[in-house]
């Protein structure tokens, strides 16, 4: 007896349904693509340009190149990130040595100012002394 598919009411050659997930009897050895004579005729009316594509090694070392462009691209931007990272550093210290600058300059002024006010008391109570 002929194992019938569920929409159709004729049985189905083969013998019994396939399991789920596998192709029918009938399917299994069909022949996909082209024919061995239609490959053959195809390949030899192609022109020297559509032959002319990249071969596999050529591929391979395009896209090495391309790995590598995009490494070299990759540590530039550390690099450059690293540099101005250090620029800033370099700022932030320049800055804090030209307030540290500042600062030691200030103290000096007051120091001169003081000192020309003690030398001005000393040569008035030298002054006086004499008196």
């Amino acid at each position: 007896m002929h194992a019938r598919t569920r929409d159709a009411p004729f049985p189905v050659v083969g013998g019994s349904d396939p399991a789920p997930g596998e192709p029918s009897k009938s399917n299994k050895w069909k022949r996909k693509g082209k024919g061995k004579s239609q490959r053959k005729s195809q390949s030899k009316s192609k022109t020297k340009s559509s032959r002319s594509t990249k071969s596999s090694r050529q591929r391979r070392k395009e896209a090495h190149l391309a790995a590598d462009h995009a490494k070299e691209d990759e540590n530039a931007v550390a690099f450059g990130h690293n540099l101005s990272l250090k620029c800033s550093l370099w700022r932030q210290e320049k800055f804090s040595t030209d307030a540290k600058i500042q600062d030691l300059e200030k103290q000096l002024k007051e120091a001169t100012d003081q000192n020309a006010e003690l030398n001005n008391m000393r040569s008035i109570l030298e002054s006086r002394a004499k008196e």
